[in-house]
């Protein structure tokens, strides 16, 4: 038991799987493969016969599953710069995609309404009294 990995032995201590499945899960080298397959045992109650399948699977394609994983981190960590970002048609300040609407109106009428709103910050630059 001590020399598990300190995510098994967190399994272990709160009895979320069984120690046959645990065991097995243990001779996964790579972490985040068997931190993954950890939650998806937990999750789905596997047997010692699945997991053993799993095991069977990434000792036979330990390669490609590290690099694939490897690819995957790596994309996630640059998730921040693959975000789609547009400009606010009124204000026109960038905002993250997720975080603006699209109105459905004519194009004339956007033109107006863009035209009322310039106009309306314009009225506010003038009315507004010096500080």
């Amino acid at each position: 038991m001590l020399h598990l990995p300190g995510e098994l032995q967190d399994v272990v201590a709160s009895r979320a799987l069984p120690l046959a499945v645990v065991k097995v899960l243990s001779e996964i080298d790579h972490e985040p493969y068997r931190r993954d397959l950890i939650r998806e045992a937990t999750r789905t109650g596997a047997t010692t016969a699945t997991v053993e399948l799993w095991r069977a699977q990434y000792l036979a394609d330990r390669t490609r599953i590290v690099q694939n994983l490897m690819t995957i981190e790596e994309i996630a960590s640059r998730r921040e710069a693959w975000k789609i970002k547009i400009d606010c048609d009124l204000c026109q300040e960038e905002r993250e995609y997720q975080d603006t609407q699209s109105p459905r109106v004519c194009r004339e009428c956007w033109a107006e309404i863009l035209r009322l709103v310039e106009r309306e910050a314009r009225l506010s630059i003038t009315t507004t009294p010096p500080a």
